[in-house]
């Protein structure tokens, strides 16, 4: 699904954030004005994050701000890489499911460790579920997985280097 422009309203939107953000009410924001407006809606981006972002957006004026065409750049940028966080987290999470029952159970676990030759204990296997078991149902499902990937930020780590699956056996 490639995402094509955003929407009215969701320019509208952003305009509002932008300008609310924009504390000198300059027309532009610095890398603290641009953290504080992406965290505002839903990208938890790092101090380092914010400044690359600033940087990449900055390139042809390069006066350490973006204008608020540049940040609903940034927004649809965002927005893409978050559906394809998603969309891979889902895809590791089928690589779990052995079975295809849409959990993830401890044989599941132990089958994922012995294809990765991580050596892991039942009890230890046990306890990982147990904290990733939000709902409290005994096995892991996607919505589980998905918090537990996102909360621990192991998986954009990881996909990146190519190990979803060790490192969501180190998530869990």
């Amino acid at each position: 699904m490639v995402r094509r422009g955003l929407t009215s309203s969701e320019k509208t939107d952003l305009t509002e954030v932008f300008t609310l953000v924009d504390s000198d009410a300059s027309g532009a924001l610095d890398w603290q004005e641009l953290r504080r407006a992406l965290r505002g809606i839903g990208f938890p981006v790092s101090k380092k994050e914010a400044r690359e972002l600033l940087r990449k957006a900055d390139r042809k004026e390069e006066n350490g701000y973006v204008t608020l065409p540049q940040f609903m750049e940034i927004v649809e940028m965002m927005g893409s890489r978050d559906h394809n966080q998603h969309r891979e987290i889902t895809e590791a999470f089928r690589l779990f499911d052995k079975s295809g029952t849409g959990f993830i159970t401890l044989e599941d676990l132990r089958s994922l460790c012995q294809e990765v030759g991580e050596t892991m204990s039942t009890n230890d296997l046990e306890q990982m579920i147990r904290v990733a078991d939000i709902n409290g149902i005994g096995k892991i499902d996607i919505k589980d997985f998905k918090q537990i990937m996102m909360r621990t930020n192991l998986f954009r780590k990881s996909a990146s280097e190519d190990r979803a699956g060790s490192a969501a056996v180190a998530a869990i």
